[in-house]
């Protein structure tokens, strides 16, 4: 379904953080995209742990990850046609060829209730995030990019009580290609709001990702006095519950694009001249490279 480049020609393991910077960039500048839209990121690269949100949570990733801060991540958002919540903290990329990401969104809303746990109604959810989604279109549309529409549930909503996550899933098709994305959404509940993590991927790949996503996701944990256990009577308490809290809370949930879609989109148009196109950004970013480290030979 999707294109695929390896990345692994052009020698990534030395400085990945240096070699995903320099790939983004040479391919939003070969294939004309906006110069205003070209992304310049500043990865952090694993093994480390980062602090994320106002001393709110941290994450560890180890050697196999990037991660993007608040500012980055709301870049790439936007790069890949996806409108910016603001709310952005953090994006978790794999160094390795797999066509996901991770993207972490915190809500200060106050502590949210779970009384209506079972009482979840996923029809008018789905209709709520179909909604949020054409509005976002307009977006979308307006800044060159094609639509993305709503086929239906992937996986419906689950509330764990045990770990106060809330997951659910959504599954996408970009209106020109027909890709289709999954974006699986959970919901990590705190005292004073939420982290919202939205895993990006392609269908195909979701199941053999996703030991791998948990691997991550167990790596993440509020700071002491930030858990959903902290709270204590006075902490501002949320307007809605998990029901709404799926359906985007005040405002509108909105399925996102993912990182391949958006290049699996621009090789089927550019078609044989996209594999001169990958080839330039091979040979720009290896010169890059040469420049950077000497004499080294990749």
């Amino acid at each position: 379904m999707r294109a695929s480049i390896n990345s692994s020609l052009i020698i990534d393991k030395i400085y990945p953080s240096v070699f995903w910077s320099a790939f983004l960039a040479v391919f939003f500048l070969s294939t004309g995209v906006r110069a205003q839209v070209m992304p310049q990121i500043n990865w952090v690269e694993g093994p480390d742990t980062i602090v994320v949100g106002d001393e709110l949570a941290e994450i560890y990733i180890d050697e196999n990850y990037l991660f993007a801060r608040k500012a980055d991540a709301q870049k790439l958002m936007k790069a890949i046609g996806n409108t910016s919540s603001g709310k952005e903290i953090g994006l978790i990329y794999p160094k390795s060829e797999a066509g996901w990401f991770i993207l972490f969104e915190y809500d200060d809303v106050g502590y949210v209730k779970d009384d209506d746990k079972d009482s979840i109604d996923s029809d008018a959810i789905l209709d709520s995030i179909t909604a949020g989604t054409e509005a976002a279109n307009t977006q979308r549309r307006a800044r060159g990019h094609s639509a993305l529409n709503v086929i239906g549930w992937y996986e419906e909503p689950f509330y764990d009580e045990q770990t106060n996550n809330l997951v659910w899933a959504i599954l996408g098709e970009e209106e020109d290609s027909k890709e289709q994305i999954v974006n699986y959404n959970t919901r990590i509940l705190g005292r004073g709001g939420y982290v919202a993590v939205t895993l990006v991927s392609p269908p195909e790949l979701l199941d053999e990702t996703m030991e791998e996503i948990d691997y991550v996701l167990s790596n993440f944990e509020y700071i002491e006095g930030e858990r959903y256990f902290d709270f204590t009577s006075g902490d501002k308490i949320a307007k809605y519950g998990l029901a709404a809290l799926i359906a985007g809370g005040a405002g509108a949930a909105v399925a996102k694009f993912g990182l391949f879609a958006f290049l699996a989109k621009f090789l089927a148009k550019m078609g044989k001249a996209a594999v001169a196109v990958v080839a330039g950004i091979a040979a720009a970013i290896g010169g890059a490279l040469k420049a950077i480290f000497g004499k080294k030979e990749n």
